[in-house]
């Protein structure tokens, strides 16, 4: 008995001292309904919507936007969905990482094929990467 709760506090140091000790840090964005964003992120969006691609905005106020658009189709039978944001944070470098996917259901096609995330990244980032279905890519544009 005395054997169980020995090696339980042995796993349960480890866990607590692997875990806070880790350099890596999840940044949560939020879900922005479009059609609920201010004036300077509509006129932002505005500029971005007629054209597929991956773009982000800085609104000065510690915010960033990003805006995953694809829903232009270059094809009537299918659309591009995205899935799976995740934000992570590692050596002063914020990595962004989704996944873009070819969907033919359209049956609410416009929750997947444009959406648009705010985050409140920390202060001391000198780079941002973004990553596309775990290739590094480009944005299509970066606004402040």
């Amino acid at each position: 008995m005395k054997l169980k709760y020995f090696v339980f506090i042995i796993i349960f140091i480890f866990t607590i001292t692997t875990t806070a000790c880790s350099k890596d840090k999840y940044v949560y964005p939020s879900k922005i309904n479009i059609k609920n964003t201010n004036k300077r992120v509509k006129a932002f969006l505005n500029i971005c919507e007629d054209k597929n691609g991956v773009y982000l905005y800085n609104d000065n106020n510690k915010n960033l936007y990003l805006f995953l658009n694809g829903s232009t189709n270059m094809s009537e039978d299918k659309s591009i969905c995205f899935r799976d944001i995740k934000i992570i944070i590692e050596d002063n470098i914020l990595s962004i990482y989704f996944n873009e996917e070819y969907s033919s259901y359209y049956k609410h096609k416009e929750l997947y094929s444009k959406l648009l995330y705010k985050f409140n990244p920390p202060e001391k980032i000198d780079t941002i990467k973004i990553f596309k279905n775990s290739k590094e890519i480009h944005f299509d544009s970066v606004i402040n």
